[in-house]
């Protein structure tokens, strides 16, 4: 004779299941799969916006630092040359490194919204339910 206690424990309910219950298990699992990848692409989402606005920011230092010691004015003459090389040299690092610091910005612009719109994604899914 089968006690109830054995079906427990054998994994069997003693409670019969509806027929679509298998089915609207496998959705539910589905949807969680699908909830656990949005999760996974949100942290190397997360990691790859870190490393752009890392890059970003020493661009930025490296800019505040090229661009210290130039002069607001500079009195163009002959006596002056160390002066203007000096100025040139630090306008030709400025001009080499803008084009960087436009790509890093707009990177981390877009990686900024992307981060932001699977926060808002997953937050509407644990609102919805």
């Amino acid at each position: 004779m089968v006690r109830s206690d054995d079906l427990m424990l054998s994994g069997y309910r003693k409670t019969p299941r509806l027929p679509g219950h298998r089915v609207s298990l496998f959705i539910k699992e589905i949807a969680m799969g699908y909830k656990e990848i949005a999760m996974g692409y949100l942290s190397i989402m997360l990691i790859i916006w870190g490393i752009i606005v890392a890059c970003f920011l020493v661009l930025l230092a490296y800019n505040a630092n090229v661009t210290r010691y130039e002069e607001d004015q500079l009195f163009l003459s002959d006596t002056n040359e160390i002066e203007k090389r000096s100025q040139d040299d630090i306008l030709k690092k400025v001009t080499r490194v803008q084009p960087y610091i436009r790509v890093f910005a707009s990177l981390s612009a877009i990686m900024t919204l992307g981060v932001m719109g699977i926060m808002s994604w997953d937050a509407w899914q644990h609102l919805s339910r």
